[in-house]
């Protein structure tokens, strides 16, 4: 299945869910704008169309019957909104925004450091090694040889986000102010802008924090709150899904109740970035076919012809 087709089923999927919870649902702007893109530019839509359907979901699990109406990429005189919900009978509209490109200098950095990680420790075959790099030095964490792999190394290199956070952090700022902006012009009862910080190494408490000071600003005495989408998982299943947490603005007249948040996601589990990491392999090719770069099994561990090599856990 194609990009294209698979965020297309999405769309069509979530107005069918929508549609049999009795609510009025417009998505056929969404639909629209992913059947004209063109194909080389769809990839840098996706993660923004992923973003909104899953803030509408996760939405509708929170408030259940109380939305009425639903309504994605609203077309307006002072500026499209991305997304215009009816709940409890308040009209909200949420603007969404996310870094999605992991090009930035402490990124790149990473990558050359990965490169001489892969130098030193990764020059012969049969070799794993799990290490840990601040940026400028590598320490390693644990190495090992296996003499029955002759074609295959593989390594770990983690970089804990407390040495790149205050930088990451300023582009969420950046993006969340961007938002405020364009809901200054909005006239519904509750304006919110929503970061989807998935992908994002900071942790919650900065973000929460980066947040209540934008709130704090007269410029954004018009915003209700700034919501962010974190992962998290469900309880029982441990199955993997969107986790909001809604920072709500106290200067205005109208706060906006997280009760809802706290009560329909406290039996769930938020979970927090430490890490980024890079998985450097070294692999002989003697001829052109599919190969398996990674076989990992269930509790984490890295085989390679039925070698256990290690296991992909973080320090």
């Amino acid at each position: 299945m194609s990009l294209r087709a698979y965020l297309l089923q999405r769309v069509n999927y979530l107005e069918l869910k929508l549609r049999w919870h009795q609510i009025r649902a417009k998505l056929e702007n969404l639909r629209n704008m992913l059947e004209k893109i063109n194909e080389k530019l769809l990839p840098t839509l996706e993660p923004h169309v992923v973003a909104t359907l899953d803030l509408i979901d996760r939405l509708l699990e929170i408030y259940g019957s109380k939305i009425t109406s639903v309504e994605a990429e609203v077309n307006r005189k002072h500026g499209n909104i991305d997304l215009r919900m009816v709940i409890n009978r308040m009209h909200c509209v949420f603007e969404v925004k996310g870094r999605y490109a992991i090009i930035s200098e402490e990124f790149l950095n990473l990558i050359n450091i990965s490169r001489t990680f892969v130098d030193k420790h990764l020059s012969s075959f049969g070799v794993f090694s799990k290490a840990i790099t601040d940026s400028k030095s590598i320490r390693i964490l644990e190495s090992k040889k296996y003499g029955t792999i002759n074609d295959y190394s593989i390594g770990l290199l983690f970089l804990p986000i407390n040495t790149i956070e205050h930088r990451e952090v300023r582009r969420v700022v950046r993006k969340i102010k961007k938002g405020c902006q364009q809901l200054e012009n909005s006239d519904e009862d509750y304006k919110i802008v929503v970061y989807d910080a998935r992908y994002t190494p900071v942790s919650t408490e900065l973000l929460i924090r980066e947040a209540e000071k934008l709130l704090a600003k007269k410029y954004n005495s018009h915003l209700n709150g700034i919501m962010y989408i974190r992962w998290g998982l469900r309880n029982r299943s441990k199955e993997l899904i969107p986790y909001l947490i809604l920072v709500p603005n106290r200067n205005v007249k109208n706060p906006i109740d997280i009760g809802p948040y706290r009560s329909k996601q406290s039996s769930d589990i938020l979970l927090e970035p430490r890490h980024v990491f890079t998985v450097p392999i070294v692999i002989k090719i003697e001829r052109t076919e599919w190969i398996d770069l990674l076989d990992i099994k269930p509790g984490f561990k890295i085989f390679r012809k039925n070698v256990l090599m290690g296991y992909f856990t973080p320090p």
